[in-house]
């Protein structure tokens, strides 16, 4: 368990921090064409001030990006997908090698204390026993770079995203990780 300031964040997780007008994505690019089930969910870290996150799943093929559920809770909250707005979608998704299935956070009316505790699993159902976690993937290599492959061995598979809607940066985000990693 890490703590920094009134955010108390579990060890080997992952967390985003949306920007004050921009979402932040968790994002795996599809290794191979196949069927897919998605899981996880989402947490509020930092119960002390805030007023929520909204956040969706997204799945980009074919240059056509599609919203497959969403939800949004209030400061403090959480929320499984399985509970949210268009759950059903994700028991069984058809993927082509190099689609990316994105987890997008985004502020409320504000950015304040949006630490989001991010856990997402897609399993193939086309290779029995194949599973992407993104805490395990990552495990304890997070500094591997962004994009970070899986432990299958499958490069640039999983990166981290912010929106460019609102003029934020896009890209890598090699800079902020190296600016967090000097911080640590």
């Amino acid at each position: 368990e890490q703590t920094f300031l009134t955010i108390i964040q579990p060890g080997r997780s992952v967390a985003v921090h949306p920007s004050p007008q921009n979402a932040v994505a968790v994002s795996w690019r599809c290794p191979a064409s196949g069927e897919y089930s998605v899981a996880g969910r989402v947490e509020d870290l930092d119960s002390s001030c805030g007023d929520g996150i909204g956040w969706n799943l997204a799945l980009e093929s074919g240059g056509a990006k599609r919203h497959l559920c969403q939800g949004a809770f209030i400061n403090g909250g959480q929320e499984l997908f399985s509970n949210a707005g268009g759950a059903e979608s994700l028991a069984s998704i058809a993927m082509n090698e190099g689609d990316l299935l994105s987890l997008i956070v985004e502020p409320k009316t504000s950015h304040g204390c949006d630490t989001t505790l991010v856990d997402l699993q897609i399993e193939s159902l086309t290779e029995k026993e194949k599973v992407w976690d993104l805490t395990q993937d990552l495990g304890g290599n997070v500094h591997q770079g962004n994009p970070h492959e899986d432990r299958y061995g499958n490069s640039e598979v999983w990166r981290f995203l912010e929106s460019t809607e609102n003029g934020g940066a896009s890209g890598s985000g090699q800079a902020l990780l190296a600016e967090w990693e000097k911080e640590i």
